[in-house]
């Protein structure tokens, strides 16, 4: 078996038994800006409940973790309960105001880890930024804190400015001072004031470019920021409008959405098994978006007309021994028992239960009348 993280890092190899089943490695690869979403053979997902019969090469799937989800993305033809969630990011500040990461993206149980402060900072904001967070201490200090790091860096923002709230959009934050002037920011770049001076305000925040902040007196104002830099004159507004998920399709094909929690769950309408696209329309950050999933009806068995059927499983030992009893197996969720022990035969190996030459597959349902076949191979002599 040859596991490609499919990140450009060296694969990982294992040796596997012809007709056992295959291990996946104990520790899932880990990918910057990224989540580890299985194993996958020629871009299905992998079941390592089948037997392995020749070299296989199992590449790893991931998905961005700031980018929508769609979970599972595939499923029997009718029922599955879909779950798309939106883009998030995880960084904890407790009562203490100790500030902690939390990466998801590593392992399901992994604990989150403890940000290095200086002694007696108080943390009493985050808010994601870019690949990293930005915090505001109880001073109304900036920092902050690249992916990747445990560390804090200042933003360069003027000594004597003292924050009073931070917001960000994607690469860039947005920071209203305790003095009414507003300030924008980009990890690797100096600040910039962002406010012509004509009025204070108390908060804002950057979207497609344009600042949106509320005034001392409690009015929403919007303006642009120039080519030269500098901020053009405010215009008063009334609203801004929130991001959300406003339909799905299959292959067309309506679907209907209910949130809870934060994220959308829809139900799988009866489809041809084959691959389908799950289509998303929405509005995020502002703006309209659209996103496209795919997603792979399985193949459904005939529950219709085979609802009580009992289908009889023979083994044939081919010179080997004990001759396992014949198994009556009920339809449509009954499956084979592996007989135990194995049978022996001397001067030979037993190599497992084959169809033919293919090794069976005792988590699959049973479909038809079976007959199981023990495969042998030879022993050299013991020369000793």
């Amino acid at each position: 078996m040859r596991f490609d993280p499919g990140d450009g890092n060296t694969p990982t190899r294992s040796t596997v038994k012809v007709g056992t089943l295959a291990s996946p490695p104990e520790n899932n690869p880990v990918r910057e800006g990224f989540r580890f979403d299985g194993w996958t053979r020629e871009g299905q997902p992998y079941d390592f409940q089948t037997p392995v019969l020749q070299d296989t090469t199992l590449k790893a799937k991931w998905s961005k973790a700031t980018d929508w989800t769609l979970s599972p993305d595939h499923g029997p033809a009718s029922g599955t309960r879909l779950t798309i969630s939106p883009p998030s990011r995880i960084l904890i500040v407790d009562s203490d105001g100790q500030a902690w990461i939390w990466n998801t993206g590593k392992t399901a149980n992994v604990k989150p880890e403890r940000i290095r402060q200086d002694q007696g900072m108080r943390i009493r904001q985050a808010q994601t930024l870019g690949q990293g967070f930005i915090l505001l201490d109880a001073n109304g200090q900036a920092y902050y804190l690249a992916d990747g790091k445990t560390s804090l860096a200042t933003t360069g923002l003027p000594e004597n400015m003292k924050a009073s709230r931070i917001t960000t959009n994607k690469n860039q934050a947005v920071t209203a001072g305790t003095d009414g002037h507003i300030w924008t920011w980009k990890p690797g770049e100096s600040p910039t004031r962002a406010d012509n001076g004509s009025q204070p305000y108390t908060q804002a925040a950057i979207t497609g470019g344009r600042i949106t902040a509320i005034s001392r007196q409690g009015s929403l104002y919007q303006w642009s920021i120039n080519t030269q830099s500098q901020p053009d004159k405010p215009a008063k507004v009334n609203t801004t409008q929130a991001a959300i998920l406003e339909s799905a399709s299959l292959d067309g094909q309506s679907l209907t959405l209910n949130k809870t929690d934060g994220s959308w769950q829809t139900e799988m309408p009866a489809s041809q098994p084959g691959p389908v696209t799950i289509t998303l329309t929405g509005r995020q950050d502002g703006k309209p978006f659209t996103r496209s999933f795919n997603y792979t009806v399985d193949q459904t068995l005939l529950k219709d007309i085979r609802q009580s059927s009992t289908y009889t499983v023979t083994f044939k030992t081919d010179g080997g021994s004990p001759k396992p009893g014949d198994q009556q197996v009920t339809y449509p969720y009954g499956r084979v028992q592996r007989p135990s022990p194995d049978a022996t035969r001397s001067g030979y190996q037993f190599d497992g239960w084959f169809i033919n030459e293919v090794a069976y597959d005792f988590s699959k349902p049973v479909t038809d009348n079976l007959t199981l076949t023990a495969k042998w191979t030879s022993k050299p002599p013991n020369t000793s």
